[in-house]
């Protein structure tokens, strides 16, 4: 069986949250992990058909209809690679949950760096700006905040009405009418409305997630400065798309920017275009031989499928 939605990201954007209200619906049937990332990792090891395995429900009566997975790399794809999906599963609907680019970047890095790059062996606050600096700059963590990139090319692919773009910020002031807008959104009962306990809980806070009690430091002036520089020419282009209604965010990057100093700058563009070029030129490459490989699967499986139903 083939998905029926997609839930793309952004990573640290309550995804997690929106997977644990999906489950509780009747009609909605989960992958089991959450994240299955066959689209942006397992391309390479996986076929298409071990892809659709993960929405077969053999033991059901009656297989419930709408299907689907949260992986927020997918937020990261090139639009080669979200052609390739189209015409492999050309209805797909897709839910992307986006939040203050700052507070985005940061809650990634500190979860990332603390509880995968280090786990025990660092604290956060023992992290230099230099090591937060590398990490913010490589391609894999830039585009998780490129939200106007993301919509770009989806909708390019997939078209506007395809795409559902929610606010944690309005989630956490309004959850009900955004649960309800997503369910709308991807054909199920609105009328399903989960628990206000687990609707009000929060999951994998990245303090939650690290297992830490330390406190979560503050980015340094530094690592804010570099957070507005990345994400500021994307976010003024998200802000005209969605006329205006991040205006809030531009505004705080805008002032961040206007506080640069030369030391920063010289920093963000040494890290940037010179410590980083090798990583970049292998990341782009690997992404690469994903686009290719992933157009080499859905065309054989789609010329073997076409051939069995001759």
């Amino acid at each position: 069986m083939k998905p029926t939605f997609l839930g793309i990201g952004s990573q640290r954007c309550a995804s997690t949250w929106l997977f644990n209200i999906l489950k509780t619906h009747p009609e909605i049937y989960l992958s089991e992990p959450k994240e299955l990332n066959f689209f942006s990792r397992t391309i390479l090891s996986q076929s298409i058909e071990d892809y659709f395995s993960n929405f077969e429900q053999p033991e059901a009566q009656n297989p419930k209809k709408i299907r689907g997975e949260i992986s927020p790399h997918y937020a990261r794809l090139s639009i080669n690679r979200i052609k390739s999906i189209a015409k492999l599963i050309p209805d797909l609907k897709i839910i992307l949950l986006i939040r203050n680019p700052l507070k985005r970047a940061w809650s990634g890095i500190c979860y990332e760096m603390g509880g995968i790059l280090y786990k025990d062996k660092k604290e956060l606050s023992q992290i230099s700006e230099i090591e937060y600096l590398l990490y913010l700059c490589r391609p894999r963590t830039k585009y998780y905040n490129s939200y106007y990139r993301t919509i770009k090319n989806w909708q390019a692919v997939f078209g506007k009405e395809a795409i559902l773009v929610c606010f944690q910020e309005e989630i956490e002031v309004d959850p009900q009418s955004n649960i309800k807008r997503i369910l709308s959104h991807i054909g199920a009962l609105a009328n399903h409305i989960p628990t206000e306990d687990l609707i009000s809980r929060r999951i994998n806070t990245t303090t939650n997630k690290l297992k830490i009690t330390q406190k979560i430091p503050e980015p340094s002036e530094l690592i804010k400065w570099a957070i507005a520089k990345q994400t500021f020419s994307d976010l003024i282009e998200l802000n005209n798309l969605v006329g205006g209604s991040v205006d809030t965010w531009v505004k705080e990057l805008e002032q961040i920017m206007k506080n640069g100093r030369l030391e920063w700058k010289l920093k963000y563009y040494f890290v940037s275009y010179i410590l980083l070029i090798p990583e970049k030129i292998l990341w782009f490459m690997v992404e690469f031989i994903r686009d290719i490989v992933l157009y080499v699967k859905v065309q054989n499986w789609l010329n073997k499928n076409e051939k069995e139903v001759r």
